[in-house]
């Protein structure tokens, strides 16, 4: 994925963009946590208070995710009030940041695909340059977009040695859904287009 990314800045490059390494002035850790704690309020609210409750004590406090996951499910008004107002701080590095620069492009997950796993997500793991990362870290280039609310298109860039498709994202300021997809529809045309894996 790394690779993939360095051709596509040295292809943008040549082609008179300005590209740099540049990322948001935030604290990538706590919009980690305030992502997946959200993103574990919305998804529980088909759960009683007593599910919720039951569930977030089962959860391991010390380890970040876990915990995370543990104050979404049993987050009172008053935190939930905070996790929001820390949204809207990241908004505003993210403003700052489009102001500089005009999309920022990183990888659409992890890794390729991966062969499907039918155990428990807490007990599923990836592996990820030859080391075994927990399963719910794929989640980590998406939030990016989403919790903040920017915009993103998804783009092919090749296939991995394995001849599965790689996908790279283009985020842009908020708003600016055409930003995206224009950068990505001229980087099918001009750099690499929609490549079929063996067999399809």
């Amino acid at each position: 994925m790394q690779a993939r990314l360095d051709e596509l800045a040295s292809y943008l490059g040549r082609a008179g963009a300005t590209v740099g390494e540049a990322m948001p002035e935030l604290d990538h850790d706590q919009y980690f946590r305030d992502y997946l704690t959200l993103f574990t309020v919305i998804t529980s609210q088909g759960q009683s208070r007593e599910e919720r409750e039951s569930s977030a004590i089962l959860a391991n406090r010390d380890e970040p995710v876990l915990a995370a996951q543990a104050a979404g499910l049993t987050l009172d008004a008053a935190a939930y009030l905070a996790l929001l107002n820390r949204r809207e701080a990241a908004r505003v590095a993210w403003r700052s940041f489009f102001a500089e620069w005009d999309v920022l492009v990183c990888p659409a997950a992890l890794d390729a695909a991966f062969v499907h796993q039918t155990n428990p997500h807490d007990e599923r793991t990836l592996a990820i340059d030859d080391r075994q990362v927990p399963y719910i870290l794929n989640i980590v280039h998406p939030m990016g977009a989403i919790f903040a609310g920017q915009p993103s298109t998804a783009f092919p860039a090749g296939l991995n040695k394995a001849g599965l498709p790689l996908g790279l994202q283009a985020l842009g300021p908020y708003l600016e859904d055409r930003t995206t997809l224009r950068f990505a529809q001229l980087l099918e045309r001009e750099w690499r287009g929609f490549e079929p894996p063996p067999g399809f």
